[in-house]
């Protein structure tokens, strides 16, 4: 017979698409259950989750369950390079159709500060918008009506902008009344409800964001939502999820199109009207009205002669010789992971952090399932002194690689910085537990010398923790 834990798992994913991993059952799941089973007067977790078993799913349970394993991190103008994106996005809208609203779609908007941003983004250009938040959370659906942040929330808000478009309060601040009217929120689940409806004619959306939702869905989940979400837009929308998500390899009506230096999806279920915005996309993405010349044609070239010569040029500390001889050669072929990988690396050993992660999640857009990616993705970020977004980071490579020591052992790190004392002592003893025993390796697709110089050294673990060599067979 199944554990309560297990079903309660199952049933999580079932109603609201989360798949809880095993660390967050045992740090959030059974605490809560445990916290819960006290207050009800229950005799203990297990027979707390049998109580929630038979509680309607729409039900107060059910609802401070839902606030316990969703993470409602945010703040306003999350990711300055993706808001300059969208800027583009919008201001591309507005010219094809003058005059009339642009309806946009905030799916997983959590505490509503990202809806509020996208609101000031528009009043600053001069577009009216309307814009729906929503979120399967009540209590965070709550806070985002209230409209009333702290501090924290507006670190990444300019001065000006809050003497414009807010309003001080006794605890901190509240968004002003002009940009509340643009914005209205209500609860939605993204597994089971239907999709909402825009206000236009055929109820279809002119821009659907979903940003830091689908990296807690499984990858088939992934594909069945977008494939909804993009459904709803109007053609030639935008579909926008967060820099570290991907539609690649996924059966999605949409094609990926650099703007700035974001990939938005634009849906292709019809013809589309030209874009205006002029993006550099990679030669894969560019759809050109007349062929090219036969010697302007991509040649097929093996590059892994040409990476191996990159990485040693680079260790040797001829990085401006390393990139040129990368370049010259991916412009006669199409850069794959590996290359995109490797030009990473190369902005790494530069500490160019941010041209590093671009760079990484262009591997990512193309094999968004090799945990390689996510975690040099983490590196980048523990480099840039963002120990939240390496945690997720290496969190996602853990995911999808479960023996990956390497993973392992800097997630500990990352959780010390945050203060996450239990998650730390937890991924330690993974290490540990990884480095003891024989497990499978896991391949990199990048050069071992690039590995070597930004990874972790096994010898020292071991030699640190005094963990001896397993003789695999």
């Amino acid at each position: 017979m199944a554990s309560p834990h297990t079903e309660i798992v199952d049933l999580v994913e079932r109603t609201i698409g989360v798949a809880l991993m095993e660390d967050q059952i045992e740090r959030t799941l059974i605490p809560f259950a445990r916290d819960r089973a006290r207050a009800l007067g229950l005799w203990s977790a297990d027979v707390y989750l049998r109580h929630l078993r038979a509680e309607p799913q729409g039900g107060q349970e059910w609802s401070l369950l839902i606030g316990a394993v969703t993470n409602g991190q945010t703040c306003f103008f999350r990711d300055a390079e993706q808001f300059a994106s969208l800027k583009l996005v919008l201001r591309e809208l507005a010219n094809r159709q003058p005059g009339r609203s642009i309806e946009i779609w905030n799916s997983g908007c959590s505490t509503g500060e990202e809806p509020y941003s996208i609101a000031i983004l528009c009043a600053e250009l001069g577009i009216t918008a309307h814009i729906v938040g929503s979120d399967v959370n009540p209590a965070s659906l709550n806070h985002a009506a209230a409209a009333c942040y702290r501090a924290w929330s507006r670190r990444n808000v300019s001065d000006e902008r809050i003497a414009r478009w807010f309003d001080q309060t006794p605890d901190g601040f509240r968004v002003g009344k002009r940009i509340r009217a643009n914005v209205r929120f209500v609860r939605h689940n993204l597994v089971r409800d239907p999709m909402l409806i825009s206000p236009e004619p055929d109820g279809r959306w002119h821009v659907v964001l979903c940003r830091n939702v689908l990296i807690y869905f499984r990858r088939e989940r992934v594909g069945r939502v977008c494939q909804r979400l993009v459904g709803s837009l109007v053609s030639g929308g935008a579909f926008v999820v967060a820099a570290s998500e991907s539609l690649s390899g996924l059966d999605v009506a949409a094609r990926p199109e650099m703007v700035g230096s974001r990939i938005v999806y634009r849906k292709t279920d019809t013809q589309l009207v030209e874009s205006t915005l002029a993006p550099r996309a990679p030669a894969a993405w560019r759809r050109d009205r007349t062929p090219p010349r036969a010697s302007a044609e991509p040649t097929t070239v093996d590059l892994r002669p040409v990476l191996d010569r990159v990485a040693r040029l680079a260790i040797d500390g001829d990085i401006a010789a390393a990139r040129k001889l990368l370049e010259t050669t991916t412009r006669q072929t199409e850069p794959g992971v590996e290359a995109h990988l490797t030009m990473g690396h190369l902005h790494l050993c530069e500490h160019e952090f941010e041209g590093a992660l671009e760079k990484y999640v262009r591997a990512g857009e193309i094999d968004f399932l090799l945990c390689e990616v996510h975690y040099f993705q983490g590196l980048a970020h523990r480099k840039r002194s963002d120990w939240k977004s390496a945690a997720d980071a290496l969190r996602r490579a853990l995911f999808l690689a479960p023996t990956f020591w390497q993973a392992s052992y800097l997630l500990a790190g990352a959780c010390q910085r945050l203060g996450r004392i239990d998650d730390m002592a937890r991924e330690r003893a993974r290490t540990r537990q990884l480095l003891t025993g024989p497990r499978p390796i896991v391949t990199f697709l990048s050069h071992a010398l690039f590995v070597e110089r930004f990874g972790v050294s096994e010898d020292e673990i071991r030699r640190l923790w005094a963990i001896p060599r397993v003789t695999r067979s």
